[in-house]
């Protein structure tokens, strides 16, 4: 049985990060020190505005402009000094774990995807196992290598983001599987382990490829963690039921594995499933969550282990400095979505001495932020201020950025 690493003050990962660049390590220590709860620090991630790395299907076949795309968001990331590791992303995701099963990539909506390509309790029986040589597969090694090979000095390569298994399982089957996971839920839970094992025997080749240690990783967004990364997105259709009985068992043989699970998934401002959230909790393999509905999807007073919850959560966070007059839509690509807040510059010191920061800060729960700013000169001096609210004691938190 899994026991849940203590998350708490003096309990910080031992981190074997010489994999990782000499201009990476502070980073890498503040994440995994928010992993452990180690650290009142929280550490603030800075990309370019409107410079996200986007899956776009052209980057099956064009590894050119893969690359070009990625270099230049990663040169930029670098360039502001933040908490964030710079990295270039192969952006084959979330084809390459299907795949291995004979899935065949099609373009929906500029975006690589696929339909369902098994139909029945029946095609599961028929089910080939899995391959490292589809082509997919094999496209995906070949751009890491040749990542590697041009990658800017300071920044890291990242395997394409992958899919939870059983969100690889859905796509695969189609709607049908929550039905016949209630029928034939002895089949199902075989069909997720065989994903399972797949997902490890890629994963494992992916961190083979880049040199990447067994129970630590960057994440496609330059987080460090103990642990992978899976985009759960599907979950939220579960009740805690099913995913007690479907999903932590996943968890389970991922963290054995690979250390640990930082989970993603995709609350709404209608639909904020944190019964999902509060799931999560209860599961030993999972390390921490990673939504996209801002660090306000967590401090919400709907959100039933606001000040509870004991997870590391690393989210995004709107801020405005005191010059800006861009219109509020513009600070985030996913505002209208998230409904996020946007914070003030000169207000920030208030904030982080504030009920939600301060108890996790207090009670050694992690957090680790990201933002977007306009230009790498906004990047550095907000990034800066940041450090220095941190540094000040809590009576003496300035209260306007300095140039």
């Amino acid at each position: 049985m899994l026991k849940r690493w203590s998350a708490g003050r003096g309990n910080c990962f031992k981190m074997n990060s010489s994999w990782l660049p000499d201009s990476c390590q502070i980073t890498a220590t503040r994440h995994l020190a928010a992993f452990a709860g180690s650290s009142d620090y929280v550490p603030l991630g800075l990309s370019l505005r409107n410079a996200f790395s986007i899956n776009r299907y052209e980057y099956l076949n064009d590894l050119d402009a893969l690359f070009a795309n990625e270099h230049a968001k990663a040169v930029a990331q670098a360039a502001i000094r933040s908490d964030l590791v710079p990295c270039l992303v192969v952006r084959h995701d979330p084809v390459v774990l299907p795949c291995l099963f004979g899935g065949e990539v099609a373009n929906v909506g500029g975006r690589p995807m696929f339909e369902p390509f098994l139909q029945g309790i029946d095609s599961l029986w028929r089910l080939l196992p899995p391959s490292l040589e589809s082509a997919v597969a094999r496209r995906a090694f070949h751009a890491i290598e040749h990542f590697k090979a041009h990658a800017p000095a300071g920044t890291v390569v990242c395997k394409p983001p992958q899919l939870d298994p059983f969100d690889a399982a859905l796509l695969m089957y189609g709607s049908d599987l929550l039905m016949d996971m209630v029928e034939e839920p002895k089949v199902i839970a075989r069909f997720l382990d065989a994903i399972t094992d797949a997902f490890v025997l890629l994963e494992r080749r992916f961190k083979q490829l880049l040199g990447e240690p067994l129970r630590e990783s960057v994440t496609y967004l330059g987080v460090v963690i103990p642990g992978v990364r899976v985009a759960a997105d599907s979950m939220v259709n579960l009740s805690p039921d099913m995913i007690r009985r479907f999903c932590f068992p996943i968890f389970e043989r991922l963290a054995r594995e690979f250390g640990g699970v930082l989970v993603h998934y995709c609350p709404s401002p209608s639909l904020k499933y944190y019964h999902v959230l509060e799931t999560m909790a209860e599961c030993p393999a999972v390390i921490g969550v990673d939504t996209s509905g801002s660090i306000d999807y967590l401090d919400d007073p709907a959100n039933g282990a606001r000040l509870d919850l004991r997870l590391t959560q690393v989210a995004d966070c709107a801020i405005r400095p005191p010059d800006f007059t861009t219109a509020t839509k513009d600070l985030h690509p996913n505002i209208n979505i998230n409904q996020f807040a946007v914070r003030e510059w000169d207000r920030l010191g208030q904030w982080i001495e504030g009920e939600f920061l301060a108890t996790h800060r207090k009670q050694g729960r992690g957090v680790v932020l990201r933002a977007t700013v306009d230009s790498i000169e906004e990047g550095r001096e907000l990034h800066a201020f940041w450090q220095r609210l941190f540094s000040a004691t809590p009576r003496r938190i300035a209260v306007r950025p300095c140039s």
